[in-house]
């Protein structure tokens, strides 16, 4: 029964946000659509509280390294899934890239991020509280994740290159500290419970990432459009797709898709910095007073 809720919740969840930009947001298919998924979550975590051998007690939540590793690598699964696939968007339809130049063009997160999970980080963990240094990782991948929102076709390379490094180095800083808060945090008996919890945050926090980030995007690309001066027969083709808009056969077309795709990626960007940094703030102020989880 949990788990048939959870599925069918999340499920629902997802779906109502990846179609809101197309149906509205404040259609009645949207809107039932986000409450079924929510009644379903709840019927879980009600379920959960009254069954002898739940799927996730929600009173492991009360505990500090097990909620505040889940938000970490939730809230950096959430924007680093929902960055990789709207940004690999930019290099390619906006800069041109090709598919290998564009995942070559990603190499500078990599070269930040391993360095700093290998070495930087377990360092850091001996000398001050997980959360702590989850918030300064957290925070180094929001600054980053912001100015990379400001980027377009004609910024420089190299000040990409460096903002996907700061975005590596933050990520590579705030994930080991949030697996061990979760692993430490349950006894041994229960290490199957963190294992799966230290999953399902990074792949839940990826799959919302994703569809948030891409509904963003495509509502603030239609918002964008001037629809009133696209052809009847082309208007349905550039509103419901950018990239088939870029190749319409008018320039003004393509110009005008141009500018509102460039819009919708920047402003998906600036969410998932803007979720980071939340959640950075939440993680210093939970680690207030703490010297070691």
């Amino acid at each position: 029964m949990g788990s048939i809720a959870s599925v069918a919740g999340l499920g629902v969840l997802v779906y109502a946000i990846i179609e809101g930009p197309t149906y509205g947001w404040a259609s009645t298919r949207t809107l039932v659509g986000l409450a079924v998924g929510a009644v379903l979550i709840g019927l879980f975590l009600a379920y959960e509280t009254r069954v002898e051998r739940p799927l996730l007690a929600p009173h492991y939540f009360k505990i500090h390294g097990f909620w505040t590793g889940t938000l970490t690598l939730a809230a950096q699964f959430f924007a680093f899934f929902g960055f990789i696939m709207v940004f690999m968007q930019e290099l390619q339809l906006l800069r041109g890239y090709s598919g290998l130049v564009a995942a070559c063009a990603m190499l500078p997160l990599g070269i930040g991020m391993m360095p700093a999970a290998r070495g930087l980080a377990p360092r850091l963990a001996a000398k001050m509280p997980a959360a702590r240094l989850s918030a300064i990782g957290l925070t180094l991948a929001g600054v980053a994740v912001v100015g990379l929102s400001q980027a377009d076709a004609a910024t420089p390379y190299w000040a990409i290159g460096i903002g996907l490094w700061v975005l590596g180095t933050g990520c590579g800083l705030a994930m080991p500290p949030a697996t061990s808060a979760i692993t430490s945090a349950l006894p041994p008996a229960q290490q199957g419970v963190a294992s799966a919890m230290n999953d399902l945050s990074r792949e839940l926090g990826g799959a919302i990432g994703i569809a948030v980030l891409s509904s963003v995007l495509a509502s603030t690309y239609r918002h964008s459009l001037n629809l009133a001066s696209v052809p009847d027969r082309l208007r349905g083709m550039v509103e419901s797709s950018g990239a088939a808009a870029m190749h319409a056969p008018a320039p003004a077309i393509r110009s005008m898709a141009t500018t509102a795709y460039s819009q919708g990626i920047q402003a998906a960007i600036l969410t998932a910095g803007v979720v980071l940094l939340v959640a950075a703030v939440a993680m210093l102020v939970t680690s207030v007073g703490r010297t070691k989880d």
